[in-house]
């Protein structure tokens, strides 16, 4: 006759019955203590301006304690840096301003003069290469395309000529429903011929010519045949 063997789980103990030492209090309590030295270390930092790399010394000495003369300095250098978030968070939300106002105004195809004065008083307009994508005449918007695409998808040659004075590279690709585009190719499939003369004589790469030739029909193709 066999039998049946069952097999059970012991039962976990109490926390009652778990003995408690007076050492694991002590490495507790020393724990909780190192994290939080740790963490006043860490928000308050030794600071100290030099003006040459070779000022930077390390000192053992200073690590370990903070005078009141160290905290006083760190208040003030807590300060300026504080000052200079400021600046930098300022600076980038001109940055936003000035880029939604020029491409408000390149997508409405007036106020040429206010859109040369947004692109003359860029302060990081020296700061790149003339064609560089990071310059604000080549920045893209929220939809990806360039102020240069827009003002040639709607035919404006004189916001196209402004945007070419200062830097605008028409061989920078956009997107457009996961296929790359450019303003020469859009300029063509809107027949807006004073623009697409403007791009062609403002030297497009062999990729764009490539492709404006592919998307073109046969009389825009013979009709410019001499630039493709």
């Amino acid at each position: 006759m066999k039998q049946k063997v069952v097999f059970e789980q012991p039962c976990p103990k109490l926390l009652d019955e778990i003995p408690f030492y007076e050492s694991d209090s002590k490495n507790y309590w020393r724990k909780i203590r190192n994290v939080c030295h740790s963490v006043r270390l860490f928000q308050m930092p030794l600071i100290k301006s030099i003006s040459s790399p070779d000022e930077v010394t390390f000192n053992s000495n200073q690590t370990k304690f903070r005078s009141c003369t160290c905290i006083g300095n760190f208040n003030q250098e807590q300060q300026m840096a504080k000052k200079r978030a400021d600046d930098d968070l300022s600076d980038a939300l001109k940055a936003i301003k000035r880029e939604r106002e020029l491409f408000y105004y390149v997508e409405k195809g007036s106020s040429i003069d206010l859109i040369e004065k947004i692109l003359m008083n860029d302060p990081k307009r020296y700061l790149y290469e003339p064609k560089s994508s990071f310059r604000l005449v080549n920045k893209k918007n929220v939809a990806g395309l360039t102020p240069l695409y827009l003002a040639a998808k709607n035919g404006f040659e004189e916001i196209c000529k402004i945007l070419i004075q200062y830097g605008a590279d028409q061989n920078i690709s956009v997107q457009v429903n996961q296929i790359d585009d450019y303003p020469l190719a859009v300029a063509l499939r809107w027949r807006h011929f004073e623009v697409i003369q403007l791009l062609l004589n403002n030297n497009p790469n062999q990729k764009v010519k490539q492709i404006c030739q592919q998307s073109i029909d046969k009389t825009l193709r013979q009709k410019y045949s001499k630039y493709f």
